[in-house]
C-alpha cells in the first residue's frame, strides 16, 4: 500500500533530488549536530540502508576539514562515538581560533558580536570563514616580516 501511494503521488524527480542532496551534503556553516541530523534525514527519506562503516565514511567526508582532521586523530568504533568526538572537536577549534586571533582587535569585535547575538547561535557556524581569515592574516604577517627583512638589508 505504501509503495503504491508513493508511486502514485510522489513525483519521479523527488527521489533523484534526494539522492543528489545526500551525495552533495557537506557541513558547511552548520554545526555538527545540524549536519548529522540533515544526513540522517536524507538517509531516511531516500530509503537507503547502509552499513555503519559507510555511514561513518559519508559523515567524515562531509565534515569541514579542520573538524575532520581533529576527528581523524581519535579512534572510534561506531557512528555514535564518531559524532561524539566531532562534537567535542568543534568547540576546541572555536577556542583555538579565538586564541590565535586574539591580537587582531577587529576579529574579536566580529566574534563578540557573533557570540552575543539575540539568536544565541554562537560562533561555531563561522568556523570556516574564521579559519580562512586566520590563514590570510598569518600569510600577511609572513609577507610583512619578509618585506621588513628586505628593507633592513
Amino acid at each position: 500500500m505504501k509503495r503504491e501511494m508513493r508511486r502514485c503521488f510522489v513525483l519521479a524527480y523527488y527521489s533523484r533530488d534526494l539522492h543528489l542532496r545526500l551525495k552533495r551534503l557537506v557541513q558547511g556553516d552548520r554545526s555538527i549536530d545540524a549536519y548529522f541530523q540533515e544526513m540522517e534525514m536524507c538517509l531516511l527519506r531516500t530509503g537507503i540502508t547502509e552499513d555503519e562503516e559507510s555511514t561513518m565514511a559519508r559523515f567524515l567526508v562531509g565534515l569541514n576539514k579542520p573538524n575532520a582532521d581533529k576527528v581523524h586523530m581519535t579512534s572510534y568504533t561506531n557512528l555514535t562515538e564518531l559524532v561524539h568526538f566531532a562534537k567535542r572537536a568543534e568547540p576546541q577549534l572555536a577556542d583555538f581560533i579565538i586564541r590565535v586571533v586574539s591580537h587582531f582587535p577587529l576579529i574579536i569585535v566580529i566574534l563578540h558580536g557573533a557570540t552575543n547575538n539575540s539568536k544565541g547561535l554562537g560562533c561555531t557556524h563561522l568556523l570556516p570563514l574564521l579559519l580562512h581569515l586566520v590563514q590570510l592574516l598569518v600569510q600577511f604577517q609572513v609577507l610583512q616580516n619578509k618585506l621588513m627583512q628586505k628593507a633592513k638589508l
